[in-house]
């Protein structure tokens, strides 16, 4: 007999069965990103990726083939961003 429990993270299976799997596949990372407060450009990126706020958490899972990984690269390219607000535009593509 067998019991299938879904597919789910280590952290579900730990909480609610009282145990982990050792290769999960499901599992997930959780990333909690931020703007860097000394950031000249920190106004202006936060009004770009309002949908996203100042803080965002990411749940990854081991593939990167998922809107979950798509969003986090996205909001990274803001994050990261060095350079001049006009530079930040032609970046990602609004007419200067």
């Amino acid at each position: 007999m067998y019991v299938y429990y879904g597919n789910k993270p280590n952290s579900n299976f730990l909480q609610f069965y009282g145990f982990v799997l050792e290769d999960n596949e499901n599992d997930e990372i959780c990333l909690n990103l931020s703007l860097d407060s000394k950031d000249s450009l920190r106004t202006y990126k936060e009004k770009l990726v309002a949908e996203f706020s100042n803080l965002k958490k990411f749940k990854l899972t081991e593939t990167t083939e998922n809107d979950k990984f798509s969003k986090m690269i996205s909001y990274l390219r803001y994050v990261v961003f060095f350079g001049s607000e006009t530079s930040l535009k032609a970046v990602i593509g609004i007419s200067v």
